[in-house]
């Protein structure tokens, strides 16, 4: 991936789609915003399609 100001941490946790061992990942909007502009995507192309329900 092209030089985005991502931690080597912070892109290993990515790209495994971990934050913790077994947790799924959170990452920062400012990280996903990052990627999207070093892929040159929309940020809305790394969303998932259905957002879950968060409220529960």
């Amino acid at each position: 991936m092209a030089d985005v100001g991502l931690s080597r941490f912070t892109h290993w946790k990515l790209e495994r789609r971990e934050s913790n061992p077994y947790t799924p990942a959170n990452p920062r909007l400012c990280n996903i915003l990052a990627v999207a502009q070093a892929l040159d995507v929309e940020l809305a192309d790394l969303l998932p399609k259905h957002i879950p329900d968060l409220r529960r």
